[in-house]
């Protein structure tokens, strides 16, 4: 089936994710903490390098029972001190 003849709803499908997307970028900004996968997800940086930056100290966080938070005015502060790329 050629893509141009895609039944309706795929393309609303799609419309669907991108709202969920903008929705979830919207709740980041009001979140008072992030758990590893979200500050991952929201930062685009891996979970590996995270605990790294948590190890090394550059990245406070929360222990509340098992779950590791990052409060959101240390996440924005670990990214305003992340280097400028080359230009």
């Amino acid at each position: 089936m050629p893509i141009h003849s895609l039944p309706i709803s795929v393309s609303a499908d799609m419309q669907g994710l991108q709202t969920a997307a903008a929705v979830a970028v919207a709740n980041a900004a009001i979140r008072e903490a992030f758990t590893v996968k979200s500050f991952c997800a929201i930062y685009s940086v891996g979970k590996t390098y995270t605990y790294k930056e948590i190890k090394e100290g550059r990245l406070p966080f929360v222990k509340v029972g098992r779950k590791t938070l990052i409060r959101a005015e240390d996440a924005r502060a670990w990214f305003a001190s992340q280097a400028q790329g080359r230009r």
